[in-house]
């Protein structure tokens, strides 16, 4: 008998076609994917850099000087991460200065429009006016950000655990949480910003007649028209005055030792470029606050008695219980800050140049 001839190469079929012939073609399109991934990625990191020499070309063009040590890229496969090694920003004006050792930022390659990191501390930041520079340090035990690039754009930034000290600030400045949140307008509406800070502490008495520590601050506002690019700050915060710029603060929180204060209002700048506004307020602690002001110099015994006297006729115990409240108009007009008709404390004079 004639056995039939057996196939002596395992790896082949009966029609000659290789046994894994699947398996083969399946890692070769792999490595072509895998291939044509890093060749994408290394595309979005020149993109990305780009982008980066773009903007420092911008900044440039305006006057100011922005420059940095180094700057790496790197991630692949999973992030674009860049790192730009100390950083610097001197403004056009030859007034400010910042700095800040390194900052770094990441995103994933497929949703660019996102954008996350945080910034090394110490953050040096340093005012120069005539022939005084002032310098301030700020540090955090942590600290992070997220930027989206979409039609409106959002960046928001919180430190935990922030410190300040400086030239001007006698003791630190410390507070336990520090967040800003930021949403681009349109050509009415500027900007949208909405702040939060926690636990402050003035270690200062000097800082604050009421305490020595602001329990919370919290603001939610709207700049209204987008400033113009006039040489000087002085120049462009005066065409913005005039163009109907204002702050509309649509909520203001505060609880700071004694006082606690809840309202809105708007905030503008007068023909001297000093704010004045008008809020509306509900204030309690009223009448230790004002004992504050007084024990401080800040505010006339005579003056504080008026008014301690005429709006406590106005307080009324909240529904739920607790200190009493005022509902008052608040304003502040040719350097001063008034609770209705009654003036409480001078506003010291801001030099814009």
């Amino acid at each position: 008998m004639i056995l039939p001839e057996r196939n002596t190469n395992p790896a082949s079929r009966s029609d000659g076609r290789p046994k894994h012939r699947g398996l083969i073609i399946f890692i070769a399109f792999l490595i072509l994917a895998l291939a044509g991934y890093a060749v994408w990625w290394y595309l979005l990191v020149e993109q990305t850099r780009a982008h980066v020499d773009a903007w420092f070309e911008d900044v440039r063009a305006q006057g100011h000087v922005a420059k940095y040590d180094d700057l790496q890229i790197f991630g692949f496969p999973s992030q674009i991460a860049l790192e730009i090694q100390n950083f610097q920003f001197n403004h056009a004006n030859g007034q400010w200065r910042v700095t800040l050792p390194h900052a770094q930022a990441y995103g994933i390659p497929w949703q660019l429009d996102r954008i996350e990191g945080y910034v090394g501390v110490p953050i040096n930041i340093e005012h120069t006016r005539g022939a005084r520079t002032d310098n301030h340090v700020v540090s955090s035990a942590t600290n992070s950000f997220d930027v989206t690039l979409d039609d409106i754009g959002t960046f928001s930034f919180e430190m935990r655990e922030l410190s300040v000290t400086g030239s001007t600030i006698s003791q630190p400045i410390m507070m336990e949480t520090f967040t800003v949140a930021l949403n681009g307008g349109d050509k009415n509406l500027f900007l949208q910003a909405s702040l939060k800070a926690v636990g402050i502490r003035l270690t200062d008495p000097e800082l604050s007649p009421f305490g020595a520590e602001i329990a919370s601050l919290e603001a939610d506002i709207d700049v209204d028209v987008r400033p113009t690019s006039a040489p000087t700050l002085p120049e462009q915060l005066d065409v913005w005055r005039r163009d109907g710029g204002a702050i509309e603060v649509r909520r203001l929180s505060v609880r700071h030792g004694v006082l606690g204060l809840d309202g809105d209002g708007t905030i503008t700048l007068d023909r001297n470029l000093q704010p004045e506004g008008a809020f509306g307020a509900s204030v309690s602690g009223f009448n230790p606050a004002v004992d504050a002001l007084i024990a401080q110099g800040l505010v006339p015994e005579a003056e504080g008695q008026l008014a301690k006297a005429a709006l406590g006729l106005f307080a009324k115990a909240p529904p739920g219980g607790g200190p009493k409240t005022i509902d008052i108009p608040l304003t502040v007009q040719e350097g001063r800050l008034s609770a209705g008709p009654f003036p409480l404390m001078r506003i010291p004079r801001i030099y814009w140049d």
